[in-house]
């Protein structure tokens, strides 16, 4: 659960690996971009004991990448909301769907949750598999762009666009888009 009282000692690697398959309910996708986050760098950067400094749930050794994009080349048996040449990009946390905090709604507090990236294998490969139920099409942004490469250029920034809105305004309280508010001193303006 804190990685960085887990894990030391990290290795940054270069590998060959297999191409996945994807399970039953899983989308094969070729990754065409993917960004690196903060918590990328900090999953190999260390403390003088060697601990990493990523602080939540990790698994390791693990292919990392969370912010990304690509093309879905092949579905899982059971997936049906993809068709190959689809354009997509993913959430990075997986919930089960069952344990009781899913039942109730609060899938963000599953018991068995997986990330993308952190505790399953992640973007910084050629291909990756993820639950389709992850996965979001942004094909229909072919109008806005006319290009698939440009398309899937910014459909990479997704993920951190929409941690950076949260932030912003779901959990910083008092700011609310198009509305500035101030707290200057009595006599000055802005």
């Amino acid at each position: 659960m804190n990685a960085s009282e887990v894990w030391r000692n990290p290795e940054l690697k270069v590998t060959e690996k297999e191409c996945p398959s994807p399970k039953n309910d899983e989308v094969l996708i070729r990754v065409r971009y993917a960004g690196i986050c903060g918590s990328d760098v900090s999953m190999i950067e260390t403390d003088e004991d060697g601990y990493v400094h990523y602080s939540a749930y990790l698994r390791l050794p693990n292919i990392t990448g969370h912010e990304f994009s690509g093309e879905v080349v092949e579905t899982g048996e059971d997936a049906r909301l993809f068709e190959t040449g689809d354009l997509v990009t993913a959430e990075v946390t997986d919930y089960c769907g069952r344990c009781n905090m899913c039942r109730q709604g609060f899938q963000g507090h599953c018991e068995n949750f997986e990330q993308v990236g952190f505790t399953t294998s992640g973007a910084f490969a050629k291909y990756v598999t993820v639950s389709e139920k992850l996965l979001w099409d942004v094909s229909s942004l072919r109008n806005a762009y006319g290009d698939d490469d440009e398309v899937l250029r910014a459909a990479a920034t997704i993920e951190p666009t929409t941690i950076s809105y949260y932030g912003l305004f779901k959990r910083a309280e008092g700011v609310v888009p198009g509305i500035i508010t101030s707290t200057t001193a009595p006599g000055r303006s802005v």
